[in-house]
């Protein structure tokens, strides 16, 4: 019994491979053609390039593993029926659902997967992903994009590593300043800061001082400092804060917005209800896309698994327009679930019929 589990899973884990790079590929490929886009037109370093590029890989996986896993499984399992293998092995008295067991698992493994992508993983890329860009956007100089903290002003752009906001502390400080023609570039080690209705003072230890001209090519001077103060006026301070949108909210942060009453209720629901029912639904199209695949006596195994696969654009268009609908208004967040459960009983209906 374990040396077919062994064979299932070892053809089932190939065809996937091959699925996911072939549709990662696919599927990053637009948002790649726009990272080399802005490289080219913002001289960006490879490195930034490819730093953006794996900070987008997140999203994309979120899409090519649940369409690679479907099809890894149409495919190894309908070649094994197309080949008998499936009814040589239940002639010998092995029913389906030993026989398919270990896809199962590995279905329930990638559905955890899919939910720490959704809920963790790519909310905090994307985030990055969007800070960065918009930093690219906002100055002329690129500071070692690390941090976690963006503040932006009319002329100015603050960058943080770590941003203590309690103690008005930072560090790793990237500071720059378009005056004129010329872009004034601080970087510091650690900084001190303090807001008052007209102004910001910035005071920053152990850095340099650094101006260009906006050619990005010719520096004037590089000047270093122990100790140097900064004051932002208040003409400056019309603060362009990037809010982040709710597909960038991890799990605790869309719990936590959720216990705040003063926030709008529908949309966060919508959207954490959204994450969680993506990412489960795959387990019921892949016990749909097994029983298609090991249903006896079928010898058109590829009718069966494009039947399949129609059925898998079928509830996905079912619940972006669900969602579409929702966001309307036009329907409660729980009725998001239906589709999902429509699917299961149908998978689960399936079963019986070839048990």
């Amino acid at each position: 019994m374990k040396i077919i589990e062994v064979y299932i899973l070892k053809d089932f884990t190939k065809k996937l491979i091959i699925s996911l790079l072939l549709f990662t590929a696919l599927f990053v490929t637009p948002r790649l053609f726009e990272i080399l886009y802005l490289g080219y037109t913002r001289s960006l370093p490879v490195e930034l390039i490819l730093r953006l590029t794996i900070l987008s890989l997140p999203q994309v996986l979120t899409y090519s593993i649940p369409v690679s896993g479907i099809i890894a499984i149409f495919t190894s399992l309908g070649i094994m029926s197309f080949k008998k293998e499936i009814i040589a092995i239940q002639s010998c008295g092995i029913s389906p659902l030993r026989v398919t067991g270990v896809l199962i698992i590995f279905s329930l493994l990638i559905v955890t997967i899919m939910l720490y992508l959704q809920l963790e993983l790519f909310p905090r890329s994307y985030t990055r992903f969007k800070d960065i860009i918009l930093i690219i956007r906002s100055t002329d100089s690129l500071p070692d994009f690390t941090s976690k903290s963006l503040i932006t002003f009319e002329n100015v752009t603050l960058y943080f590593s770590k941003l203590d906001m309690e103690n008005k502390r930072g560090e790793d400080v990237f500071v720059s300043i378009k005056e004129n023609k010329v872009t004034k570039i601080i970087n510091a080690k650690n900084a001190e800061f303090n807001f008052t209705t007209e102004i910001l003072n910035l005071k920053l230890f152990s850095g340099t001082i650094e101006r260009k001209l906006q050619d990005k090519t010719t520096t004037l001077d590089l000047v270093p400092f122990n100790f140097f103060e900064l004051n932002i006026p208040a003409k400056f301070q019309r603060q362009v804060y990037r809010t982040k949108t709710l597909e960038e909210m991890t799990l605790a942060e869309l719990l936590s917005s959720l216990k705040n009453k003063a926030n709008p209720q529908h949309p966060l629901k919508i959207e954490l209800f959204k994450k969680i029912m993506f990412s489960i639904s795959f387990f019921p199209l892949s016990l749909l896309s097994i029983s298609l695949s090991i249903k006896k006596n079928d010898r058109r195994s590829s009718v069966s698994a494009g039947y399949g696969i129609m059925i898998c654009v079928v509830y996905y268009l079912l619940n972006i327009t669900g969602f579409i609908l929702a966001q309307q208004g036009m329907m409660d967040y729980i009725s998001l679930g239906i589709t999902t459960i429509v699917f299961t009983i149908f998978a689960l209906y399936h079963w019986k019929t070839i048990l």
